[in-house]
C-alpha cells in the first residue's frame, strides 16, 4: 500500500531550523534549511498525532542523553534570541516579549 502511495523511498536532508504548530488533532513538524540572509528551503513537513508527538518527545529526550554520555555535553546559548534567531526558530509563544539581559 505505500508504494501505492509513493511513500516508499525516503531521501534525507539536513535542515538547521524548525517550526512546530499544531492544532487539536495533530501536530506538524517544519524542517527547513535557512540562510543568513533569511532565506528558507523546505525540507520536509512531519504531521503527527499529538500521542506520537509526546512519545517522539519522550524519546528524543533519551537519545540526546544517550548521543551526550558518548560525545559531550550539548551547550545552548542562554540568549533566547539569539537561538531563534541563529536557528530561526520559535522557543516562545507568539506574543512574548523579548527576553532580557536578566533572564539570559
Amino acid at each position: 500500500m505505500l508504494e501505492f502511495l509513493g511513500m516508499n523511498e525516503v531521501k534525507p536532508g539536513y535542515a538547521n531550523g524548525m517550526e512546530f504548530m499544531g492544532n487539536t488533532v495533530e501536530i506538524r513538524l517544519h524542517f527547513f534549511l535557512a540562510s543568513a540572509n533569511g532565506g528558507r528551503i523546505r525540507v520536509a513537513e512531519i504531521i503527527l498525532a499529538p500521542i506520537v508527538a509526546k512519545a517522539l518527545y519522550r524519546m528524543m529526550g533519551e537519545n540526546i542523553k544517550a548521543w551526550e554520555k558518548d560525545h559531550g555535553f550539548i551547550t545552548l546559548p542562554e540568549d533566547v534570541d539569539l537561538l531563534e534567531s541563529l536557528f530561526q526558530v520559535k522557543l516562545r509563544p507568539s506574543g512574548a516579549p523579548p527576553s532580557t539581559p536578566e533572564e539570559s
